[in-house]
């Protein structure tokens, strides 16, 4: 049980060797952003991965990277938290669930890493499809779902022009406020030599 249960666990690394020109054999409409994509032996969390996705009716590749950042998010913190997405998890967490209908992909790869315990230490085994031909390299896919993140604008401060606009109206204001009450205090004192010279 502890054996299947440490088999389970999804891969945290990953192998794609495709040289960038090979990856013009990929029958996609378009290709976006595949300069951001690098070849790794190792790739971990927050790397760059060729993706095929369709968009509009086009299969696009694009490369994409590795961590899902719900479109919601004020920081991309989640990005080395949400690597994979288990099956019996997809329909329930909201955070996949809202992606199935329209955000799947496929991601390309050489393989993944498995670390299975032997003592104290974990043996990593690399698993993929057998390489038969050299020339015709079998590679392995991956299901996917992505998402879109953009990082929020910063609130602006009000334009200088404006602040100083609203400066003077409030100075216009106070202004305003001052000399009514100088005249109220006028009229009052005015009054009150009336009331004084007519006690006389």
């Amino acid at each position: 049980e502890k054996e299947r249960q440490d088999t389970s666990n999804m891969c945290g690394r990953t192998a794609c060797t495709l040289a960038p020109d090979r990856l013009q054999n990929v029958r996609a409409s378009r290709m976006r952003h595949i300069d951001k994509y690098r070849v790794g032996y190792n790739n971990g969390p927050g790397t760059y991965n060729p993706v095929l996705f369709k968009h509009h009716g086009e299969i696009v590749l694009q490369a994409m990277k590795w961590g899902l950042v719900p479109f919601y998010s004020k920081e991309p913190t989640s990005a080395y938290k949400m690597i994979n997405a288990r099956s019996e998890e997809v329909h329930v967490k909201s955070s996949f669930k809202r992606l199935l209908k329209n955000k799947r992909c496929v991601i390309i790869a050489d393989g993944f890493f498995e670390w299975l315990p032997q003592g104290k230490k974990k043996q990593p085994y690399f698993v993929r499809f057998p390489q038969k031909d050299p020339e015709n390299f079998r590679p392995l896919l991956f299901a996917g779902l992505y998402d879109t993140w953009a990082e929020k604008p910063a609130a602006k401060d009000e334009p200088a022009e404006k602040k100083a606009n609203s400066q003077k109206k409030k100075t216009a204001k106070k202004e305003v406020k001052t000399e009514s009450e100088s005249r109220v205090k006028s009229e009052t004192e005015e009054e009150v030599g009336k009331g004084g010279k007519g006690g006389e």
